[in-house]
């Protein structure tokens, strides 16, 4: 190959300057050392802040099952338990007397709710109605020329086809 006197100059300083970029790289097993320092680092606090937070929530699913258990009875749900005030309306006590009558304890009906049972009748229409059941968008899944894809065609119609098409009846 030849080279001028430019390009053995540009040759020359492209070699200096690999040989400056490699004596100031650094090692590749100090590099490869240095970043699993930090990705070690990384996951113990990450370990430590997951076990935290199981800590946390083991308190206060502590808590709760210890509120639940000290009153078992303001625990249950209203829309099982209905309360029922008592027939007697309390009488009015002149604001003269210091008397205080206590009031009688209120009484827990249990609500038990029915399935409702339907007949075979309506249960066949049940049925009828969800069989014929349409998307609102079976319309766009149709096409144009949609049936002459689902059809095979018949052999001798291509070539009716043709002839009716051809200039030879015409000559």
């Amino acid at each position: 190959m030849n080279l001028n006197g430019n390009e053995k100059l540009i040759a020359q300083l492209f070699v200096e300057m690999s040989r400056e970029d490699e004596l100031r790289a650094p090692e590749f097993s100090s590099v490869l050392s240095s970043t699993l320092v930090p990705r070690r680092e990384r996951n113990r606090s990450i370990a430590f802040a997951a076990a935290l937070a199981m800590l946390i929530l083991a308190v206060v699913i502590g808590l709760i099952t210890a509120r639940r258990t000290l009153n078992p009875g303001e625990t249950t749900s209203n829309a099982t338990r209905s309360e029922v005030a008592p027939a007697e309306s309390p009488k009015l006590v002149p604001e003269t007397t210091a008397v205080v009558t206590a009031a009688p304890p209120k009484s827990i009906v249990v609500v038990r709710h029915r399935r409702h049972r339907r007949s075979s009748d309506q249960l066949a229409v049940i049925a009828k109605s969800l069989s014929e059941w349409q998307s609102p968008t079976a319309s766009l899944l149709t096409y144009p020329g949609e049936d002459l894809f689902k059809t095979l065609p018949r052999l001798g119609d291509a070539l009716e086809t043709i002839n009716s098409l051809s200039t030879d009846q015409f000559n």
